[in-house]
């Protein structure tokens, strides 16, 4: 019998969480997107940012910005250049 699929015990990220890491997430480009929903896939058993657990909350947004500043660092090399 498999009636609920997320594992017992571990809280997911509610709607606001939810809605700051799509707001993260977009500023990505594409390569970064998908090397993120990867990663947390791999690390998290996560399908979607919905079935994050809360407890990893914190490490995706600072992942997530930093990749962003990285990004914006280096298009702005770009334009420079």
């Amino acid at each position: 019998i498999n009636e609920n699929v997320r594992k017992p015990n571990i809280e997911c990220i509610g709607k606001s969480d939810i809605s700051l890491l799509t707001n993260l997430v977009e500023d990505l480009d594409e390569e970064s997107n998908k090397s993120f929903f990867e990663w947390i896939k791999k690390s998290y058993n996560a399908q979607s940012l919905q079935d994050l657990p809360k407890s990893c909350l914190e490490t995706c947004v600072t992942s997530l910005k930093t990749k962003i500043k990285y990004i914006n660092d280096k298009r702005k090399q770009e334009v420079v250049a």
